[in-house]
């Protein structure tokens, strides 16, 4: 199965994703080629989503990016 992110717009009275041309290309999509797609709605992050609920938030704040660094976590993709 493959992924990719796309962003919903308006499209007259209704709406569309739109899939980048690459995308298409590596895929060998074609134009009203019938595809499937499921839709995951992107949630939204808190700060405990990310760090969970730490008591200790007084700490430098190198020692937090430093932290952040090693997580190795969907939510932080280069």
């Amino acid at each position: 199965m493959l992924e990719i992110e796309g962003k919903v717009k308006k499209w007259g009275n209704s709406a569309g994703i739109v899939l980048p041309k690459e995308f298409l290309e590596k895929e060998h999509i074609k134009i009203n080629q019938k595809v499937k797609v499921t839709i995951t709605p992107a949630k939204s992050l808190r700060v405990s989503d990310i760090f969970g609920l730490q008591k200790n938030w007084k700490r430098p704040t190198e020692e937090i990016i430093r932290d952040i660094k090693k997580m190795d976590s969907k939510f932080f993709k280069e």
